[in-house]
């Protein structure tokens, strides 16, 4: 071997190729754009809808490190009485499980499918409001009733606020609201 290749060998091995990658930027985080809704991954989320007589337990994760993705579980409550006030009419009742998948998009919305055991399939999407997400209803065809909507609001680390609201003219009014608390894995 010559001089000069035994330099340029020598020169080869003792360079740094790390800091060819440090001049690559940074991959942008495709999580960033849940929010706080990112930290449900991990927990089931639990809450005993109005009436009493129903158990919602929501659990999320993270999929493929881009997706958000959730189930639902509703099922009845054990209750020493039947005394409770009359539940919240749901389309789907107790025994009702569903999935979904959401990605976060470019101006503050994140895409959802979601499907569930009564058959349901449809998209949805959140929309950031500040420290809010909103989550619109859809309508029913040829549907005449009050737009609707789910407002999801964290309370803290283990809490978050979710209300169902109707659109009254220009003003939104609350129809009920319930607090998940995060179950620990």
């Amino acid at each position: 071997m010559t001089l000069r290749r035994l330099t340029l060998a020598v020169t080869l091995a003792l360079t740094p190729f790390p800091l060819l990658a440090q001049d690559a930027p940074p991959k942008a985080d495709p999580l960033a754009g849940f929010g706080w809704l990112r930290e449900l991954a991990g927990s089931c989320w639990t809450t005993v809808l109005p009436g009493g007589k129903l158990r919602d337990t929501q659990c999320y994760e993270v999929r493929f490190g881009r997706f958000l993705a959730g189930s639902i579980r509703l099922a009845p409550v054990a209750a020493p009485d039947d005394t409770a006030a009359p539940a919240v009419k749901l389309p789907h009742g107790a025994g009702f499980g569903g999935e979904n998948i959401c990605k976060a998009e470019k101006g503050g919305r994140i895409s959802c499918w979601n499907w569930g055991s009564d058959g349901t399939f449809s998209p949805g999407e959140y929309l950031a409001d500040g420290e809010l997400f909103r989550y619109p209803l859809p309508r029913k065809p040829a549907s005449t009733a009050p737009e609707q909507r789910m407002t999801w609001k964290r309370l803290d680390a283990d809490s978050v606020r979710v209300s169902r609201e109707k659109k009254d003219g220009e003003a939104w009014t609350e129809s009920f609201a319930i607090v998940y608390t995060r179950v620990r894995p």
